[in-house]
């Protein structure tokens, strides 16, 4: 007698797979990473309002962009904040951020905003 799998048992063993490989893909992402706390001065501000769905593209939720500049180094960096955060800062003020720095590629994954 063969045994045959069902659909069902192939799609959850295929959902399966894919969760196991985001999970290893996840943390070597975050073991590629360093942590790093460092202060910065707020150069500008940007506002994306938010696009409507359209056949061919989904909608863009809007988004809240602040540009900063480190002051230990001249690296310029845009942080992804909130609405709230956007409104509180203007072009200046002193920040602490908060990052993600990828350690081979030294790209700045996620950031984190406090005023000082």
């Amino acid at each position: 007698m063969i045994f045959r799998a069902t659909a069902a048992s192939r799609t959850l063993a295929s959902v399966r797979a894919l969760l196991c490989s985001f999970a290893i893909a996840s943390l070597w992402l975050v073991a590629g990473c360093e942590r790093k706390v460092q202060n910065a001065v707020v150069t500008g501000k940007d506002y994306v309002p938010a696009s409507p769905a359209t056949a061919v593209r989904q909608a863009i939720p809007e988004v809240w962009v602040v540009h900063i500049e480190m002051e230990s180094e001249a690296r310029k960096v845009d942080a992804y904040v909130t609405k709230e955060k956007w409104e509180l800062l203007k072009a200046g003020d002193r920040v602490r951020t908060r990052y993600l720095e990828g350690n081979y590629s030294h790209t700045i994954w996620s950031t984190d905003l406090e005023k000082l």
